[in-house]
Order: C-alpha cells, then structure tokens, then sequence
C-alpha cells in the first residue's frame, strides 16, 4: 500500500504484512450502519469470489503519536491468489500462501456470507503492526468486484479508514 512519502514506514503494496488475524464480525453486525447495508445481502447463497484479488483504495490515517504517520494513504496491491472454501463455520478466504516481507509476514483471512465479504489483511514487520479490517459486497449475479470501506489500526496510536475496491479475475 502507497503511503505519503514522508512517513517513516511504506505498506508498499499489501503485501507487506503478517499472519495473526482477529474474529470477523457477522456481516449483518458490520452494516448496520454502514453505507453498504441496503447492498449486502446475508440470504441469496454465498458468492464466489476466489481467484487473483488486486486491492485498491484510499483514505486517511489520523491520531498517530508521530505526525508523519498522518496523511492520505492509498491502497495498491499487486494480484493476491485468494482460495475461498465451505467449513463448518461458513465460506472462509484465506491467501493461498502467507507472503513473507522483510522482517515479517503478511496475510489476508475472511469470511463470505451471501454477498457480504469481510477480511482482515494484518501486515507485521519491523516497523510495527498494522491491521486493516475491511467490509464489503460482491453481487450475486457477477462477483468480479467488491467494494466497501476499510479501517486501519497500527502501528501504535495509528487509526484510519476509507474506500476500498477488489477486483477479482
């Protein structure tokens, strides 16, 4: 992911990052009130949205204890091969290999719940942790796309949020 150049750390292109993930809230849960509410739809049959994901996206990262950490980011990742499969739990996406960055380790973990699609990409490095949470719908009739909003948290105080768009081929 593309940082301003003045930040000390660059999230190049989520590809930097790390394995620990945190439980994904139930879709219904996370739009509630959210602008993509009245698209997602937990009832119609799960999507398909394996394949060659490329994330792309912008926003803002606020309340940094180091102000160059502060700005504008936006998002840009090359193709992440993204598996989708049916559990006990429910349809989970998992990268189909954890990528290893300098320092550390970047992966992607979600869940597929009729058009909802929520993951979580946490990116773990020397630089310190950051987490992006993203919430999302694909359409039923054509699941090359997903789009939604995402938030940030890391490294340290960092917080964020935005606008996201996954094409999927």
């Amino acid at each position: 992911m593309n940082r301003p150049t003045h930040s000390r750390f660059t999230l190049g292109a989520l590809l930097l990052a790390a394995a620990l993930f945190l439980p994904l809230i139930a879709c219904d849960e996370l739009f509630d009130d959210g602008a993509y509410f009245d698209s997602c739809s937990a009832s119609e049959g799960d999507v398909q949205v394996a394949g060659a994901w490329t994330i792309t996206g912008s926003g803002t990262v606020y309340d940094c204890r180091d102000e160059a950490y502060n700005g504008d980011v936006n998002l840009q990742t090359r193709a992440l091969q993204v598996l989708q499969r049916s559990t006990a739990e429910g349809e989970i996406l998992e990268l189909s290999d954890p990528i290893l960055i300098p320092g550390g380790e970047f992966n992607l973990r979600g869940s597929v719940d009729g058009s909802c699609v929520n993951f979580e990409a946490r990116e773990v490095s020397s630089q310190g942790t950051i987490t992006y949470r993203f919430i999302g719908y694909a359409s039923l009739e054509s699941s090359s796309d997903i789009v939604g909003s995402f938030t940030i948290e890391g490294p340290e105080t960092c917080a964020g949020s935005g606008d996201f768009k996954v094409e999927v081929r």
